[in-house]
């Protein structure tokens, strides 16, 4: 795409083919040193935008307006063509802010390139974040919604964001090929399904294209665009449902549905003490096939993902209610607050007291 730095840009109304991106702005500092002068995306900007992936959007921060400044940086959301949607950013916030909308059904894949994201959606937890040499874990989602689902962002300041999210309608997946349409049933199961995705240096590739790309307009640009984000998606898919290569490969349809039925299980039971024979003996399973089933489709085993999402609901609780360390050690299933703090230092590089001070001052 071509952006004339010195002419701002409306975000035009969301319709197939169009993008919407934020106005650049003469005479502004490059970010990062990749030559590209910054702009600022207001409130309204984002709530202007956000038509095209979901309704009700709100700005629930106190302090915050729709003129307010939100992000600085490149922004784009683009409608590419009916059913396909193209979210990406390299921004960083410019104070902490809340956001809520209600997404539309769909299947997202998120890549994450620098940064970390933390959000709510349909009342489970998530926090997204790339790759980085203290932490290797995984830099990305992939999000299957059956049905609208509540989405809640909480942004803190100063962090540097570079992301792509490619969402298809669930429409859109079905018709492009019967040999799609096929799939759906071995992805579907409950109104919310996720799984743990590890881009590959290709896919990685393929974001900074989309993040950087050439000076072309119109119907090239949204092609060259188009092209990167369903390649994108066909990886993601792949790592969905098991087709092709990896360490997911042949795990059978019915058996992904007994680890997504496993997670939900375990999210409803993530306040009390379970033990991973009781979640086997739930779907049906023996404890040593739901742990092979765990490696293959999660990357880690029952115990782990377990510990991953109760601090995940620890996190959220500091940053979102005025809990102590202590009620937040017992939510993440920690008897010893120092013990929690530990671990909860390992996985997010802060320590529980110092995420509290920064929502709660």
């Amino acid at each position: 795409m071509n952006w004339n730095p010195a002419e701002p840009v409306d975000l035009p109304n969301a319709t197939s083919g169009q993008v919407a991106r934020t106005p650049r702005r003469a005479g502004a500092q490059a970010g990062r040193g990749r030559g590209e002068r910054s702009a600022t995306v207001r409130g309204a900007d984002l709530a202007r935008s956000s038509s095209l992936v979901g309704t009700d959007f709100q700005i629930l921060t106190p302090d915050a307006t729709e003129n307010g400044a939100a992000l600085s940086g490149h922004y784009v959301l683009a409608k590419l063509r009916p059913g396909l949607t193209l979210h990406a950013t390299d921004t960083v916030e410019l104070h902490d802010l809340t956001t809520e909308l209600v997404q539309q059904s769909g299947l997202t894949c998120s890549l994450v390139l620098e940064g970390e994201i933390d959000f709510e959606l349909g009342g489970h937890h998530f926090h997204c974040a790339a790759q980085t040499s203290d932490h290797a874990g995984s830099n990305g989602y992939v999000i299957l919604r059956s049905s609208p689902q509540r989405f809640v962002r909480r942004s803190r300041q100063g962090t540097h964001v570079r992301k792509v999210n490619v969402t298809v309608s669930l429409d859109w997946l079905g018709a492009q090929s019967g040999e799609l349409g096929r799939l759906l049933p071995a992805i579907r199961g409950t109104d919310l399904s996720h799984a743990i995705w590890s881009p590959s240096p290709h896919a990685i590739a393929l974001a900074e294209q989309i993040l950087n790309p050439p000076g072309l307009d119109g119907f090239l640009g949204r092609l060259y665009l188009e092209c990167r984000a369903t390649e994108i998606l066909l990886e993601a898919l792949r790592s969905l449902t098991g087709l092709g290569h990896g360490a997911a490969a042949g795990v059978r349809p019915r058996d992904r549905r007994r680890v997504q039925a496993a997670c939900d299980f375990l999210e409803e039971h993530l306040s009390t003490p379970i033990s991973i024979a009781d979640v086997a003996r739930e779907v049906g399973a023996s404890v040593s096939t739901l742990q092979r089933l765990f490696h293959a489709t999660r990357g880690m085993s029952v115990g782990n993902y377990v510990r991953e999402r109760r601090l995940l609901k620890a996190r959220f609780s500091l940053e979102t209610d005025e809990i102590s360390i202590a009620e937040a050690a017992a939510i993440a299933g920690y008897h010893s607050p120092a013990n929690f703090a530990t671990a909860f230092r390992r996985r997010f590089g802060l320590a529980p007291s110092e995420l509290r001070a920064l929502h709660h001052e």
